[in-house]
């Protein structure tokens, strides 16, 4: 019986170490870690780059038309030329001479548009030596202006005087040429150059349409 109350007591205390648990073997609420935060996502109005376009004080847009008008409303600088330069006295005819080389070589040079363009140009010599290109449209004062260099250098080569002034005008005839008839108005250019009766054999062109 000795035996059997210390197999008991041993069962009894195998069962106590089982059914206690060490105070250290608990969870500890404060050990627990706690989700992270996720974090929010990013403001879509943060940093965002300004859609309108810049202005002013008084909030007008900026304008890249208005600072090219004011450009071209801006005084050319004059060309200071030295005094010893050629300043042979010279006519209408060495100037329109000139001009008909010029047109020529526009058009071996297959510039067709820019010859039609200035084909038409009426030339005119006034006081204070002044030489008047008279164009018929804005588009031919346009083409001018891409061959204004070399047309200034080549002229006054030609003429032997180099200090002349271009004055550009337009023809009076403008205003009224849209009542004109396609045959009207290339016989009103043929009388004031005949070189455009000539391109239009040599090509073949249909100037009426």
């Amino acid at each position: 019986m000795a035996e059997d109350a210390q197999q008991q007591s041993s069962i009894g205390t195998k069962g106590s170490m089982v059914a206690s648990v060490p105070p250290s073997a608990a969870p500890n609420p404060s050990s627990v870690s706690s989700p992270k935060a996720v974090p929010a996502p990013p403001d879509p109005n943060e940093n965002r780059r300004v859609s309108k376009p810049l202005g002013t004080a008084n909030g007008s847009a900026f304008s890249l038309k208005k600072i090219v008008e004011e450009k071209k409303e801006a005084a050319p600088e004059e060309e200071i030329l030295r005094n010893d330069l050629p300043r042979n006295p010279y006519t209408l005819e060495d100037v329109q001479n000139f001009w008909n080389k010029f047109l020529e070589k526009l058009k071996v040079e297959n510039n067709i548009p820019s010859y039609n363009a200035l084909a038409t140009t009426t030339i005119h010599l006034k006081k204070d030596n002044i030489i008047v290109l008279e164009f018929i449209s804005a588009s031919s004062e346009s083409e001018y202006e891409i061959y204004k260099n070399r047309i200034m250098n080549g002229l006054r080569n030609a003429i032997k005087n180099f200090y002349f002034t271009i004055e550009i005008a337009f023809s009076q005839s403008e205003a009224k040429s849209h009542i004109l008839t396609s045959k009207e108005k290339f016989d009103a250019f043929v009388q004031k150059n005949p070189t455009i009766l000539k391109l239009k054999e040599e090509f073949g062109l249909d100037l009426y349409e």
